[in-house]
């Protein structure tokens, strides 16, 4: 699916449709596996994860992106939708403690949803998986046909959406200030 002028919103529009994600990242296997992380990260010793899904528009069967998804009654908070859809979507645990820049501005989309023809904001959070080594990846969702981790430039051009590639160059650029890992 392009992103066509008529995916474009307009901030005023009223948002119709919210999902939640995670951006997910894990400190690159060989550099760090301490069980103690109290090191500075960046995109120099992390990779990303990104979904292949499969596309409810005709025009594209699938593409890559992150995971998200709708927020449940049973989720305390947005948050834990995002973590709940990561998990279903890639398998990965992140703890709420792994979530980074919690009130980071510019980890939300809005665009025009061709499958709904509505606008769908989607609120991501970068969230650090592994904590005790590699995030192993187990797919059982039937929309998710593949899953990779990735250097941040190879992600970059295999993301198939230019807002994505967006949210992925914030995420890059919020790492790269040199935050501190809390948890």
């Amino acid at each position: 699916m392009a992103i066509y002028a008529s995916d474009e919103v307009l901030d005023n529009e009223p948002v119709e449709d919210r999902s939640y994600g995670i951006i997910p990242i894990q400190l690159i296997p060989s550099t760090s596996p301490s069980t103690e992380l109290s090191s500075t990260i960046s995109t120099a010793n992390t990779q990303v994860l990104l979904i292949k899904q499969k596309s409810g528009n005709p025009s594209q069967s699938t593409y890559w992106a992150f995971p998200k998804g709708h927020a449940e009654s049973y989720d305390l908070s947005n948050i834990h939708a995002a973590i709940r859809e990561t998990h279903e979507e890639a398998g990965l645990i992140i703890p709420e403690s792994g979530i980074l820049y919690k009130d980071a501005e510019g980890l939300t989309e809005r665009y025009k949803s061709r499958s709904k023809g509505c606008v769908k904001e989607v609120r991501y959070w970068i969230g650090l998986a592994g904590w005790h080594g590699e995030a192993k990846i187990n797919i059982e969702e039937p929309k998710v046909v593949d899953a990779r981790w990735l250097v941040w430039r190879e992600a970059l051009e295999l993301i198939t959406f230019e807002r994505g590639r967006e949210l992925l160059r914030r995420a890059m650029e919020l790492l790269d200030r040199g935050s501190q890992i809390q948890g």
